[in-house]
């Protein structure tokens, strides 16, 4: 295999030095004031042996990479599938590439990825953080190092972050559920660590307290995730069988939503007849199903291109004030409520 042309290799063929090979092969021969003869010299040289630039030396000794790195807990997630979907074409406008990982959700692995592309592999990151590993968090804002939070933030730490507004999309869900009477309503959630969870069960609460309706707080069932199968498949027999307790079921993310349909479906429980259903969160499939589900649209077109319009500027002015943005989420009323 023929070994890669270096820089130092056409300068040491040609009599001159590496800087002014350096300043040919970017542009600058001009503003250098290296001559013609010289220019075409090592131009010549560099296009005879086939000269490959080394990219990522050259990023490196201009401080810039031109790319932008997400972290998300799960890219298998539909939500974060859309959500970098749409932050790779507004990068892209800006002439930013996109590098993405998952975590899935372990903290240590976070950390990681954070180490390794915040050290000179991108010019700024956006993560939907797992809460697990905050030290990293705390090290990029004592260095200044430009990145945003999607979907998860910390309240304790100063960073950007795009939110949605998890209360109130919660809120307004379980509203609309009892203006078409159903008063005994079910949440099923999980991953009660978060704080977008907390909201969403918080939301539900107060939906209670101001409708003077009385709830049991059995009708709150929270399914751990590395067991959700086994979790949810109970939590839903207990509130079916023996006998119906509740009259309609709030799903608060769209992967429950999916999978405790299948359950229900399982035991033969006629939607929305005996029990209605909705979903925080939609999915494609929940146009497929019969009855089609009610649910609430995420705002993942709108919380990628605020997390690149926060971005972009702040790579290039790491003073910037910090932002902080809350989309709320909207109601697709279908058949299932």
């Amino acid at each position: 295999m023929q070994q890669k042309l270096l820089i130092k290799d056409i300068a040491g063929d040609l009599g001159v030095s590496k800087t002014v090979v350096s300043w040919v092969l970017n542009g600058k021969a001009d503003e250098r004031n290296i001559s013609t003869a010289t220019r075409e010299r090592v131009l010549k040289y560099a296009e005879e042996h086939h000269y490959q630039p080394n990219f990522i030396a050259k990023s490196l000794s201009l401080g810039k990479t031109n790319t932008i790195g997400l972290i998300v807990p799960n890219i298998a997630d539909t939500f974060y599938v859309q959500v970098a979907r749409t932050i790779e074409i507004e990068a892209e406008k800006r002439g930013y590439s996109m590098v993405y990982s998952s975590s899935e959700g372990s903290g240590s692995k976070e950390e990681l990825l954070i180490r390794l592309m915040s050290s000179g592999r991108v010019d700024g990151l956006i993560v939907a953080p797992t809460r697990k590993s905050r030290r990293e968090f705390e090290n990029m804002v004592s260095n200044n190092f430009p990145f945003v939070l999607i979907d998860r933030y910390f309240p304790e730490l100063n960073t950007n972050y795009v939110i949605q507004n998890n209360h109130q999309g919660i809120f307004d869900l379980a509203s609309y559920m009892m203006l078409k009477k159903r008063e005994r309503i079910a949440i099923i959630t999980t991953e009660m660590h978060l704080l977008a969870m907390q909201a969403r069960v918080e939301g539900y609460r107060q939906v209670y307290e101001q409708s003077g309706l009385a709830f049991d707080e059995e009708w709150i069932k929270v399914i751990d995730y590395d067991n959700l199968f086994h979790d949810l498949f109970s939590a839903l027999r207990s509130l079916v069988f023996p006998k119906l307790q509740i009259d309609s079921i709030l799903f608060a993310t769209h992967y429950l939503a999916i999978e405790g349909i299948k359950i229900l479906q399982e035991f033969g429980v006629d939607m929305p007849d005996k029990i209605a259903v909705t979903s925080y969160g939609d999915d494609n499939c929940f146009t497929m199903v019969r009855p089609k589900i009610t649910a609430m649209q995420l705002p993942f077109a709108e919380m990628g291109r605020s997390a690149v319009d926060i971005l972009v500027p702040r790579i290039m002015d790491r003073d910037m004030e910090r932002k902080a943005v809350v989309i709320d989420a909207t109601l697709t009323v279908r058949d299932s409520c």
